[in-house]
């Protein structure tokens, strides 16, 4: 499976047809945290255009990538039988 951010800005539903995973990245603004991803369910979810509208209105707003960790946990099942990914996941 590919596994992306949200900041390819792909549709929910091209995501679901083509089984890939995306994850939501976090963004900071009006002194709040949220995620912005194609999942309107995703807790603490924002969507793009209102981050972007926020931001036009005068708002400080922030981006942060999506971690190291965040992205291997769909992964995990798979790498956790590879001893080096194992070692170096340890070693966080």
């Amino acid at each position: 499976r590919i596994i992306t951010d949200s900041t390819g800005d792909l549709p929910l539903s091209y995501a679901q047809e083509h089984d890939l995973i995306i994850l939501p990245f976090p963004v900071s603004i009006g002194g709040q945290e949220y995620l912005v991803g194609p999942d309107p369910s995703t807790p603490k979810n924002i969507d793009v255009a209102e981050f972007y509208r926020r931001i036009a209105a005068g708002e400080r707003g922030t981006t942060s990538p999506v971690s190291l960790e965040t992205y291997l946990a769909p992964a995990s099942p798979r790498t956790s039988s590879c001893p080096r990914i194992r070692a170096e996941r340890s070693a966080w």
